[in-house]
């Protein structure tokens, strides 16, 4: 059975260069993103190098079509034998506290099947990153804990998530302990 998703239908395109529009396909030789809503949970992602003229679930998987041929697209280890990087990043936020603040601690829950690197940022300062070895690299749902560095304080704050060597992961929570300092700090 197949069930199309897009047939040369237009969607939307960003190049590298920021332009974009309404096209049905993209040229071989352009950097593009791809922006994808599921429907479900109202979730967004973005992809790049995604330039397919069309998708397709065939026999429960998922097909991309472009000049070049078919791609099977979520049961891929690799890019063509390029690791696939995936990262997210959260909104720069300030906790709701005007004030400057510290994370003591970081304490993850998810799952991954190599090395994930953290990176935390204050204001507007040089990220601090941690990587994190997965006690139980079977894919399993598993917590850790981090020790952040004392030295990092600001009053804005934002979390980068990056996998090591295309590895597979998923983050179900981040919860930081917050220390905050009083006005003059």
């Amino acid at each position: 059975m197949v069930d199309i998703l897009d047939t040369k239908m237009p969607g939307f395109w960003l190049d590298a260069t920021g332009s974009g529009g309404s096209i049905p396909a993209t040229p071989d030789n352009a950097e593009r993103l791809c922006v994808a809503l599921e429907l479900k949970r109202l979730a967004i992602a973005q992809y790049s190098n995604f330039n397919f003229e069309s998708l397709a679930v065939f026999n429960g998987v998922l097909i991309g079509a472009n000049l070049d041929g078919l791609y099977s697209l979520l049961d891929a280890e690799d890019d063509d034998g390029t690791d696939i990087d995936a990262i997210f990043e959260t909104i720069t936020t300030d906790f709701g506290v005007p004030s400057k603040k510290k994370l003591r601690r970081a304490y993850i829950a998810g799952e991954a099947s190599g090395d994930i690197t953290f990176k935390f940022k204050a204001d507007d300062g040089d990220y601090k990153e941690y990587t994190v070895t997965p006690a139980q690299l079977s894919q399993l749902q598993h917590r850790c804990r981090l020790h952040l560095q004392h030295s990092q304080k600001g009053n804005y704050w934002m979390l980068r998530v990056e996998n090591v060597d295309g590895c597979d992961f998923s983050i179900d929570s981040v919860d930081l302990l917050t220390i905050i300092l009083g006005l003059g700090r």
